[in-house]
């Protein structure tokens, strides 16, 4: 904030990432295989499904009138409850 003058936005991506000490001790192709198939759309998100919702926000073109919002990027449909 001191070098930039501002937060202009703030991305919290929660994530998990296990690390593995060898390389067989990482999963089979099994398990990697169905890495995913928990989201509503039975599948993990590629890159180029995510990165539009980090750059919306920040756009001035497309969200210049939107603020405090949350983007849920959740791979299907969810609903509120």
């Amino acid at each position: 904030m001191d070098e930039l003058g501002a937060l202009h936005i703030l991305v919290h991506n929660a994530a998990h990432q296990n690390h593995w000490k060898h390389l067989e001790d990482m999963p089979d192709g099994e398990e990697v295989a169905s890495f995913g198939q928990k989201a509503p759309i039975g599948r993990p998100a590629q890159p180029e499904e995510v990165a539009p919702a980090y750059v919306f926000l920040p756009s001035d073109a497309d969200s210049s009138y939107i603020s405090g919002e949350v983007l849920n990027v959740l791979g299907g449909t969810t609903t509120a409850g």
